[in-house]
């Protein structure tokens, strides 16, 4: 079965998704173009080593809304990844599937900053949570990684993802177990925008 996406953009997408697909595995059923809406824009900056970006400004839109509609074809599916949006639409999302047998998430500080509440209530329903290094000290509020990945895993998820940039990766199960990953070297980055989704596309289809 191929890869389903579901989300909602505007018509001013400034590129045609169809066209990024093509040939690949990937189901576009599930893409909803609200030409009434206007798409997601997020805007920032990184500094430094480059691992945390900065929210520079951000406009909801589409997001504001209700969430797309998963296909009927798709309601049954066993493997899920909630994308990085507001916890509120990730939650409407998954209850619109029957029983996945493996849901993990991805989030962001901007999600931390200014909806909490709604992400804790989110975690207690996944089995994994993505996050980098810099957002996992802010929502276990510790410096240590290793212990805010036992701090995040007692919110609720039995698998916490812990991405840090060029020094790879942290996992941790709820037996305690932990998975260190280093990462590819790199001795140039200019933008690691979507560097994150990259990582979490893989680790979904391992």
């Amino acid at each position: 079965m191929p890869c389903a996406v579901c989300g909602c953009c505007r018509a001013d997408c400034p590129f045609k998704l169809a066209e990024v697909f093509a040939g690949r595995k990937v189901d576009l059923v599930g893409l909803e173009v609200r030409n009434q809406s206007k798409t997601f824009r997020w805007a920032g900056s990184y500094q430094g080593a480059m691992n945390e970006a900065a929210t520079d400004a951000v406009e909801l839109n589409v997001l504001a809304e209700e969430p797309p509609k998963i296909p009927r074809q798709y309601k049954a599916s066993q493997f899920v990844f909630l994308a990085n949006t507001a916890p509120v639409l990730q939650m409407q999302l998954l209850d619109q599937l029957d029983k996945p047998k493996f849901v993990a998430a991805d989030t962001m500080n901007l999600w931390i900053n200014n909806n909490l509440e709604d992400l804790k209530r989110l975690m207690k329903k996944i089995d994994c949570l993505v996050l980098n290094e810099g957002e996992a000290r802010m929502l276990a509020s510790e410096h240590n990684l290793i212990t805010a990945a036992a701090k995040i895993e007692q919110m609720g998820p039995s698998v916490v993802v812990i991405k840090k940039g060029e020094s790879g990766s942290i996992i941790r199960q709820s037996d305690g177990q932990l998975f260190i990953l280093p990462a590819y070297p790199a001795t140039i980055v200019k933008d690691p925008t979507g560097a994150g989704d990259s990582f979490a596309g893989g680790f979904m289809d391992i």
